[in-house]
């Protein structure tokens, strides 16, 4: 795979309202570089009725959120990365051990939110928006893998 170009975010069209969900690519080597894809959903708003809450929420694919130990100094570098669609996505070395452990697992090919991932860390419009549906994304997610 000839992969050059480092990933860019395509914006969400209501950052308060959707959400990217990362498809981890399975594979049994273990020494395989990390790949997957991005894919936008749309999540239940807080001021919507409990029947289209409902609604949206059984139209959202199952996921696991990935809380993880972020680290201090060197641990924050961005020493590592994951393929997202044939291009470039610099990741520390937790997160790129956790998502090791994951792809190796039976969820292998399940799909992910990390925040790191699946929120573009350089828009702050976009991250502002994100971060009050923090708590709906841990909760809607068939687990929290911490």
């Amino acid at each position: 795979m000839s992969v050059s170009q480092t990933y860019r975010y395509e914006p969400l069209e209501d950052p308060s309202q959707q959400i990217r969900l990362l498809q981890l690519n399975a594979t049994r080597d273990n020494r395989a570089v990390l790949t997957g894809r991005l894919s936008v959903y749309n999540i239940p708003s807080q001021g919507a009725t409990r029947l289209a809450r409902l609604s949206k929420h059984l139209q959202l694919p199952g996921y696991f959120a990935i809380s993880y130990v972020w680290g201090t100094g060197s641990d924050l570098n961005l020493s590592h990365e994951i393929i997202l669609d044939n291009r470039r996505f610099p990741i520390t070395a937790n997160l790129h051990a956790a998502l090791h452990k994951y792809r190796s697992s039976w969820v292998a090919s399940g799909r992910y939110w990390v925040d790191a991932i699946c929120i573009n860390q350089a828009d702050n419009d976009e991250k502002s928006a994100q971060v009050p549906l923090m708590r709906d994304i841990y909760h809607l997610a068939m687990s929290v893998h911490i």
